[in-house]
């Protein structure tokens, strides 16, 4: 498996960031929704032009999209009951 140190940060926070990465005007912040065994399915993310999301929102973006990933993953959980 490929593993570098940026993943492991990723693990320990719950969501990822990325300026730049795939578009130089671009950021995006992801969190993963996940099953009742915590397995992932699927990911919430947003993007926006980066002139748009200066660096100190981020962790506040960051926080909003991982809760609507837990709550996504809660409502999955309660369907699938």
């Amino acid at each position: 498996m490929y593993d570098n140190p940026g993943l492991g940060r990723i693990r320990r926070l719950g969501y990822s960031i990325t300026r730049g990465e795939l578009d130089p005007d671009v950021v995006g912040i992801a969190a993963p929704i996940r099953d009742e065994n915590k397995h992932v399915l699927a990911a919430v993310s947003v993007a926006a032009l980066a002139s748009r999301v200066y660096p100190e929102a981020e962790a506040e973006i960051a926080h909003q999209v991982l809760a609507t990933a837990q709550e996504i993953s809660d409502r999955m959980a309660v369907v699938a009951g």
